[in-house]
């Protein structure tokens, strides 16, 4: 499966009635697994090097995303 990263605005359901909204987000995801997630990034070259993503496969999202 490999690497990859989903680079956009991610939402993330912390309780039945309670909502996390992570603008200019990344989440890498190694082999099915989210590794990290990472808000507010800045500088995606940076993210990709922490993490030993540099190889990985972007998507970017334009739409909002339900993580959770």
């Amino acid at each position: 499966m490999g690497k990859e990263l989903f680079v956009g605005t991610f939402v993330h359901s912390l309780r039945l009635n309670e909502l996390e909204i992570g603008e200019n987000s990344v989440i890498g995801v190694e082999d099915g697994k989210i590794k990290f997630v990472e808000k507010n990034v800045k500088d995606l070259g940076a993210i990709k090097k922490t993490y030993d993503f540099e190889e990985a496969k972007v998507t970017l999202s334009a739409e909002l995303i339900h993580v959770g």
